[in-house]
């Protein structure tokens, strides 16, 4: 391991954890923009996994260079989930955050989150927006966004709980999370059998543990797309990503033992959301002639075990099999597709998340 701790300066200490595979091109500004922020005292922890780039070179010369860094480093490939819970067993930070090496913070986002958390010990997590970086110079992200005032939104850990399932989906990535530490050991690590779902199971389990505030403003971070992420490799098609998410539910409701008679509805309620989601990926198979099994989506949305004949998607998808892609039925589904999509932007726009991301 390479890096010395510096001496305390006094101000809370937030452990962020950097895991990184092959991306040493993006380490450096991903390292920078945790070593920049205010407020707070960074012990950033970057773990290499065996990368096959220049990224664990890159990493100690970082840690090298600024006594904040420690590197961690894997002889071989152990997988993004293990690494993870390697940097939650060295927690030493009071508040804890995980920053994936091609993604990076917004200045201030860490000293934002803990004066949250600071203020009240029966916060669990602190979360905020993320924003799409897709520009070749990240600053260029930075520099685009408008400032704004910061509202922290409070909400009881198991009323986030319904309100998420209710919804449908998980409205965070990542990299805009700070859990306190303390929190984070009792729930433990990240599920080994939830590859692409991990972290939201995980934010479910630490709701458990105390309130959720969602910092509504300007971004937390900045989530960077581009084509070797694993949201576009490993789990590019929808059908791998609505099982993760699905695994995901099923996990967290068999572990949680103190949950509320009412969780059964909220669980078939997000049940319901995934069956809206495979039938409609389905009509977008047929009308946009995407190459995937439509047979696929259909026996994983009987494989939910809800009531799927009355949702909107699944009259559109009926009207389109009856018409056998008709011109008509074809503009009748991108109508709805259109439709669909434009109430997703602004129900992500209201819970910070970039639609982008999933859609």
């Amino acid at each position: 391991m390479s890096g010395t701790r510096r001496q305390r300066t006094g101000l809370p200490t937030v452990t962020v954890l950097v895991p990184c595979y092959n991306y040493g091109r993006y380490l450096p500004r991903c390292v920078k923009s945790i070593l920049s922020q205010d407020g707070v005292d960074v012990d950033v922890l970057v773990i290499d996994d065996a990368s096959t780039d220049d990224s664990a070179e890159v990493a100690e010369q970082l840690a090298n260079s600024d006594p904040r860094v420690r590197l961690m480093r894997h002889a071989i490939n152990l997988g993004h989930i293990a690494t993870y819970n390697e940097g939650i067993s060295v927690l030493r930070g009071k508040y804890f955050a995980l920053v994936s090496a091609d993604d990076f913070l917004a200045p201030g986002s860490l000293s934002r989150a803990v004066d949250v958390l600071e203020s009240d010990d029966g916060i669990a997590m602190v979360y905020g927006r993320v924003a799409i970086c897709r520009h070749v110079d990240p600053d260029d992200c930075v520099h685009r966004e408008r400032r704004s005032r910061i509202r922290a939104v409070t909400m009881d850990g198991t009323a986030w709980i319904e309100k998420i399932c209710r919804l449908g989906w998980d409205p965070i990535a990542s990299p805009e999370v700070v859990v306190r530490s303390e929190v984070q050991r009792r729930v433990g690590g990240y599920s080994a059998h939830l590859p692409h779902s991990a972290d939201f199971e995980m934010w479910l389990r630490v709701a458990t543990q105390g309130s959720i505030v969602q910092l509504v403003g300007p971004p937390q971070a900045y989530y960077r797309v581009h084509s070797a992420s694993m949201a576009r490799t490993t789990y590019g098609q929808k059908i791998a990503d609505l099982r993760q998410r699905q695994a995901a539910l099923e996990s967290f409701f068999a572990a949680w033992s103190a949950r509320p008679p009412e969780s059964d509805e909220w669980h078939r309620a997000a049940r319901r959301h995934l069956a809206s989601v495979a039938i409609s990926h389905a009509c977008d198979i047929i009308v946009f002639g995407l190459p995937e099994d439509v047979d696929e989506y259909l026996a994983f949305v009987m494989s939910l075990g809800v009531e799927y004949t009355t949702l909107a998607d699944w009259r559109r998808y009926r009207a389109l099999r009856r018409d056998s892609g008709s011109r008509s039925a074809r503009a009748a589904v991108r109508a709805g597709y259109v439709t669909a999509r434009c109430h997703l932007r602004k129900w992500y726009h209201a819970l910070g998340r970039p639609l982008e991301r999933w859609l």
